[in-house]
């Protein structure tokens, strides 16, 4: 009797000691499901968004860059003696 005792109470012990496994794991679940959200929306949202403002920035640049060589050009040309542009 005694032993069945120990034995019913090792059971018990090893049941909750599961249930804790169990109850850290789904925690654990649920964070890696969050992370893998975090990731999806960095992939799929934030870099397609930003490569966008990158590139619309460097097309910016180029065009005044464009700008400002016909503004220099035109400036030699009809101006030759103000020397506006280096």
């Amino acid at each position: 009797m005694l032993r069945s005792k120990e034995v019913y109470a090792k059971a018990v012990e090893t049941l909750v000691e599961l249930a804790s496994l169990q109850t850290a794991f789904m925690i654990l679940d649920e964070v890696i499901r969050a992370t893998n959200r975090r990731v999806n929306a960095i992939e799929h949202v934030i870099i397609p968004r930003l490569d966008n403002t990158i590139k619309y920035i460097i097309s910016e640049l180029d065009e005044m860059d464009r700008e400002e060589f016909f503004r220099c050009v035109w400036s030699l040309f009809f101006f030759p003696t103000a020397h506006g542009c280096a």
